[in-house]
């Protein structure tokens, strides 16, 4: 009886330590209110963190019932930020008002993202320039932002960036400017990582493709032939990826740092 209890305990006590394993830690998600982004907010309030949710597009009334459900499920501290991250005055007010509520921030992760799907020869100027003002100045502006906050604070941190097997293996065509966009944020990735170092472990996640908003609307016939391509035979859940971005993260990737961590389920 006694041994059995002893037992139970010690997995009650090795569950609580990894479901608190970003306890104290504040973390700032960039395009957090859907896909990718919602599930990492998720996890990471799961797991003992104080979460910022970032938004643009998304209404304020459905960002502060995101942040409202989190901190009620999860008793974490939430804070919703409408922000542009490709607006240099929008992220420095976004920073300034986690400090003044967090004193303290820890991990970034740079989710927020635009693809603009279009016919190859139908791309303009302005849809490059969306893009990579999004996807490539808005990972740079937030991820140089931070890091001045965080040596001005803690001193210590992590960023995970979002980059896409789109950047690295695929070749799609139609969606030249997106994947010209993700391959940058690898390179970025690399690159701050140097910049930051020792005091912030800079990591990516590419991912193949995700069963999120931004393909609902993909026709029957390109869903089939793409997870005909994967090894497991289908998309990532939002979750399984939001898994990925909590290990790089957390005191487990602790010697991680520059990497980009393929998450496309395998591919022929």
């Amino acid at each position: 009886m006694h041994i059995r209890f002893l037992k139970c305990l010690a997995t009650e006590g090795w569950y609580n330590r990894a479901m608190n394993r970003f306890a104290g830690k504040t973390t700032l998600i960039t395009g957090a209110t859907r896909g990718i982004g919602r599930a990492a907010a998720e996890e990471f309030a799961k797991n003992g963190a104080n979460v910022v949710v970032n938004y643009c597009n998304t209404s304020d009334e459905v960002a502060q019932a995101f942040v409202e459900e989190l901190a009620a499920k999860y008793h974490v501290t939430t804070l919703a930020c409408k922000a542009d991250v490709s607006d240099d005055a929008a992220v420095q007010n976004m920073l300034e008002r986690v400090k003044q509520e967090f004193s303290a921030l820890d991990i970034l992760v740079n989710n927020a993202g635009i693809v603009i799907d279009k016919e190859f020869s139908e791309h303009t100027r302005e849809d490059f320039d969306a893009i990579y003002r999004t996807n490539v100045y808005g990972t740079y502006l937030v991820s140089k932002l931070f890091g001045e906050m965080i040596m001005e604070t803690s001193g210590g941190g992590a960023i995970v960036n979002m980059s896409s097997a789109a950047g690295m293996f695929d070749f799609w065509p139609d969606n030249i400017d997106y994947a010209g966009s993700k391959a940058a944020i690898a390179s970025i990735t690399r690159d701050l990582a140097v910049k930051f170092a020792p005091h912030i472990r800079v990591n990516a996640v590419a991912l193949g493709w995700a069963d999120t908003d931004m393909n609902k609307d993909l026709p029957a016939d390109v869903v089939a032939d793409a997870n005909s391509k994967f090894l497991l035979g289908r998309m990532a859940r939002p979750e399984e990826i939001a898994k990925c971005i909590a290990f790089l993260a957390s005191n487990d990737a602790s010697f991680v740092n520059g990497a980009v961590l393929v998450a496309d389920g395998g591919r022929f």
